[in-house]
């Protein structure tokens, strides 16, 4: 019996000293190395390069993982590899790999870096369609993975025209539920040297339905909060979209030095794509907040300010299918199209009050005392440097406080108004970034006749050139310096 028991203790040592061997010949660190790196290569159909393997009885441990850019193209100083990591373990199980399938229980990457560049073509799908779908990468080889967790990451993006934008503390986990039917996936990250903070996204993948719910993508920066939840369809093929997004706290950060805010705005809408279009739905509603724009534009809480509208972005062209501009009654439509940083739009305004049109413009509205207002006008230009154009067309326009006006009218007729009557007008104007110009003004049936033209700076000055017929008599007048402080030339 002790006889016996020594030969099975030594043959089971045998064995199990024959397995070890036998393990570490077939799967020694360089073969796994180069079937890692081979199945890599064809997932991300780029170069990929490691420079030592470390087999380990929890799996395998590579160190100065490279991956470099699929092609040549413009590359910014200092950027050699389109990812590189400086460890990273892969845990996965060793008899399916007889059957040359890798299934990994768990990946983690320790301090990778990303270089997104955007000349140069990243296939997403090709990528994201092996890991998350579990599709045959080549024809000797398929893999499918548990779960994978990303520590201390950076991520940096070149976009053209515009500036760096990296990313640190990038923390990725993503892990199978439901038997391989799908993932969770969080994403946690700060950004360096930027106004943005953080990014965080909290999603689930179903592999079966080929939709990703997405439960909350939460921005941050520029001392505001910007939020997105809804769903992906068929992601990895002609994606559909629906997401509801919105402001938690508003960026006062984006507001330019001469722009006043404060309060909370409801800000909302939703981005939806179907068949390669998408549609954008949105609305401001600033209505119990205050702003102001430097000492022309002045809004108190519960005055409306609305701004709603709904465009379509297809092959690069945003066609705005409705647009509304609110303030208070006054409602401003918009129809047209942006190509290329392009404008292209129609405004129209049917029966403005214009006492309460100005009633906001401290420069404007102690001088309009009554009046209806017509615009058909047009945007045109470039986003930065837009230009409207158009005619106001208005009935029964009175003016008031205008005292160089009614001065000259009491010399000329000897009778004294409290306001003026400029009765049915039309106006020809521009609008750009520095001033309000009025090619031509006429007015034909009120207490003054004629024509005006000139400008109004933005800066509160103003020159304008005036034709007026008072009772037949015509004059020519030159009205220059500011709102506050006019000076009246008379001819």
């Amino acid at each position: 019996m002790k006889k016996f028991l020594k030969v099975l203790i030594f043959s089971v040592i045998g064995i199990l000293a024959f397995a070890y061997l036998a393990f570490r010949i077939y799967f020694s660190p360089e073969r796994v190395e180069r079937l890692f790196v081979s199945t890599a290569s064809s997932v991300l159909n780029r170069p990929v390069d490691v420079s030592s393997a470390r087999l380990t009885p929890g799996g395998l441990s590579l160190e100065g993982l490279e991956v470099g850019f699929r092609e040549e193209g413009e590359v910014p100083e200092g950027v050699t590899n389109f990812i590189s990591c400086e460890r990273i373990f892969l845990q996965f199980r060793l008899a399916p790999l007889l059957r040359r399938q890798l299934v990994f229980k768990k990946i983690e990457l320790e301090a990778p870096e990303v270089n997104f560049i955007r000349k140069i073509a990243f296939d997403y799908k090709r990528l994201f369609g092996g890991i998350l779908l579990n599709r045959t990468i080549t024809r000797n080889m398929s893999f499918s993975i548990g779960c994978v967790e990303v520590r201390e990451g950076k991520v940096n993006m070149y976009p053209p025209d515009f500036p760096e934008l990296k990313m640190v503390a990038v923390d990725i986990s993503v892990e199978e539920i439901g038997r391989g039917t799908g993932y969770d996936l969080s994403f946690s990250s700060e950004f360096l040297d930027s106004e943005l903070e953080s990014l965080d996204i909290n999603a689930a993948v179903d592999r079966r339905e080929q939709r990703t719910l997405v439960n909350e993508i939460v921005l941050k920066g520029y001392e505001g909060e910007f939020v997105m939840s809804g769903y992906i369809d068929n992601v990895l093929g002609n994606p559909a979209f629906n997401l509801q997004w919105g402001v938690r706290k508003f960026p006062h950060g984006l507001l330019s030095d001469f722009l006043t805010f404060e309060g909370r705005p409801r800000i909302s809408g939703t981005v939806k794509e179907e068949l390669s279009s998408i549609d954008l739905e949105w609305s401001f509603d600033f209505t119990d907040s205050f702003l102001s724009i430097s000492d022309i534009y002045y809004k108190q809480p519960g005055r409306n300010l609305k701004f709603m509208g709904r465009a379509g972005l297809d092959n690069e062209v945003i066609k705005i299918d409705w647009c509304v501009f609110e303030t208070g009654g006054t409602f401003l439509s918009f129809v047209g199209e942006i190509y290329g940083g392009e404008i292209n739009l129609s405004v129209i305004a049917d029966s403005i009050e214009l006492t309460e049109a100005v009633s906001d413009f401290p420069g404007w509205r102690k001088y309009i005392a009554g009046g209806e207002a017509d615009i058909n006008g047009a945007v045109s230009g470039s986003l930065d440097d837009p230009l409207f154009s158009g005619r106001i067309s208005s009935e029964d326009v009175r003016v008031e406080n205008f005292s160089a006006l009614e001065n000259l009218f009491r010399r000329i007729t000897g009778i004294q108004r409290d306001f003026m009557r400029l009765g049915n007008t039309d106006v020809d104007l521009k609008i750009d970034r520095e001033k309000l110009n009025i090619e031509s003004l006429s007015a034909d049936n009120g207490d003054i006749r004629g024509s005006l033209s000139g400008s109004y700076f933005w800066d509160g000055n103003l020159d304008f050139n005036m034709r007026p017929n008072i009772f037949g008599r015509e004059l020519i007048i030159k009205v220059s310096g500011s709102t506050d402080r006019p000076v009246v030339d008379l001819n």
